[in-house]
């Protein structure tokens, strides 16, 4: 069962790796197209700011949750500097993914009632006319995973903290 989760993480991993990759190079390009559109040939690429938004939705939501899976998210935690004790910082660190976990679940309820309200409403951008949702959808893939890798890194600590205690 162990082996099944490694293989299923993995390739969620990937696909989100791979979603990072060709977002962020969709987001470059449109930004030197329109760039070159504009100053070069003096010509408006109507509706660039509407792709771009929708792309870096997916990047932005889909890196967060890479850095959720890997810890390696900005955080200002200082308890290093001042605790030598590694039961201690063991300790704190379930205290951090508990609360993270927390306002992850609650995030992600709130992140899915706004896609149904949204849904609901059916808005789409103001040239290209596509749906807002997709670039929503994201926000609620990206806090379902964080929900998952946070979870994990619960297990994980408490794993540690009963192997320590042995």
């Amino acid at each position: 069962m162990e082996k099944l989760l490694k293989s299923i993480d993995n390739l969620t991993c990937k696909l989100q790796e791979y979603i990072c990759i060709i977002t962020g190079v969709i987001v470059c390009f449109l930004i030197v197209v329109a760039a070159f559109m504009r100053y070069v040939l003096a010509k408006d690429f109507y509706g660039s700011e509407e792709l771009i938004l929708l792309t870096a939705f997916w990047l932005y939501f889909m890196g967060s949750s890479l850095a959720a899976r890997d810890d390696t998210h900005i955080n200002a935690d200082m308890t290093s500097l001042f605790v030598k004790n590694e039961k201690m910082k063991q300790k704190i660190a379930l205290i951090k993914y508990v609360l993270s976990f927390l306002i992850s679940v609650l995030t992600t309820k709130w992140s899915f009632g706004y896609i149904l309200w949204s849904m609901s409403l059916n808005p789409k951008t103001n040239v290209l006319k596509i749906p807002l949702t997709l670039s929503q959808i994201p926000i609620l893939i990206s806090f379902i995973l964080m929900d998952i890798y946070l979870l994990g890194h619960i297990v994980k600590t408490l794993r540690r903290m009963k192997e320590g205690s042995k």
